[in-house]
Parts: structure tokens; sequence; C-alpha cells
């Protein structure tokens, strides 16, 4: 009945402010999960740390950057940005999905 009583432009402005308040959590949760992944990197250092530049580098930063200038910028070769690029991303999807992220 309460949805009966209610004119389309109603049902479409709660269906928007549901939609924010959802992404606000995503995005906040997303913005968490960042922030642990960054301080272990930092505590386990080297290795670990450039695995979280390179993905901020690549994604995060406001000017991203090139696999090309991550492997200069690290003096590493382009094979090891994309192998610290894709242990970093298993990592991080643990943390955004759970046990769910595993999987992917």
């Amino acid at each position: 009945e309460s949805i009966a009583d209610m004119d389309d432009d109603d049902i479409i402005v709660s269906s928007i402010k549901d939609s924010a308040e959802r992404t606000a959590i995503i995005i906040s949760h997303i913005d968490s999960m960042i922030d642990i992944y960054r301080e272990y990197c930092y505590k386990n250092k080297s290795r670990d740390w450039r695995k979280f530049k390179v993905i901020q580098g690549l994604y995060i930063s406001k000017k991203p950057k090139s696999i090309l200038q991550l492997s200069h910028e690290f003096h590493v070769s382009k094979v090891t940005i994309f192998k610290d690029k894709k242990e970093a991303i298993e990592r991080l999807s643990a943390l955004f999905f759970g046990m769910n992220g595993l999987n992917l």
C-alpha cells in the first residue's frame, strides 16, 4: 500500500538516496582497505612497499603512470612491475571482498 501511495518522483528520489548511501559505504570500505594495505606494505618495506606504490601509480594517483614509467622509477623490468601489480591486486581483492576475493 505504501508503494501505491507514493508517486513516481518519490520512488525515484528514494531509490537515488538509497543508492548514494550504499555507494558511500562501499567507498569508505575501499578507502579503509587501501589504508590497511598501505600500512601492511610500509611495515614490510622494500618489495611490498613497491607493490603498493605500483598500485598507487597505476590506479590511485591523480596522474596515473604507465608500466614503463614505473619500471624506470623503481629500476626494475616491466615484468617485475606486472608481477607486483598482480600480487597487489590479489591481496587487495581479499581485503575488499573477503573470502570471495580469493576466488577472483
